[in-house]
């Protein structure tokens, strides 16, 4: 598909684009090296999330938290961040983080999260 450029930078665009592997080959590794009720996380776009929830139930992953990133009030949601448990029923939890307000101020919200990883919150 043409989803967009391809960044030069090899871990910049093995991130955007499934370049080493799809959604289904990853989820096969995490079965491989994860124990019962251990987790996997990962962000795949919002627009492809039946994806991601076909792999995981392909190799026994449920989602007990999904987390909806929209770049900005006025945007839909571009990104969702997975953590799915091995061997567990799907709990279906969904969360939502708005990154920047219509001013493009950052939102309280996205502030809380950056101080909770302990990273420099913006002004």
């Amino acid at each position: 598909k043409n989803e967009g450029p391809v960044s030069p930078d090899r871990d910049k665009a093995g991130v955007r684009f499934e370049l080493n592997g799809t959604i289904f080959d990853y989820f096969k590794s995490a079965s491989q090296h994860i124990k019962e009720d251990g987790f996997f996380t990962t962000v795949y776009p919002f627009q492809y999330a039946e994806r991601v929830f076909d792999a995981s139930e392909k190799h026994n992953f449920c989602c007990d938290l999904r987390v909806d990133v929209t770049p900005k009030k006025t945007k839909p949601p571009l990104i969702s961040l997975f953590r799915f448990v091995k061997g567990k029923k799907r709990l279906n939890t969904v969360e939502k983080l708005t990154v920047r307000k219509e001013d493009q101020s950052f939102t309280e919200e996205y502030k809380a999260v950056r101080k909770e990883l302990w990273l420099d919150v913006p002004a």
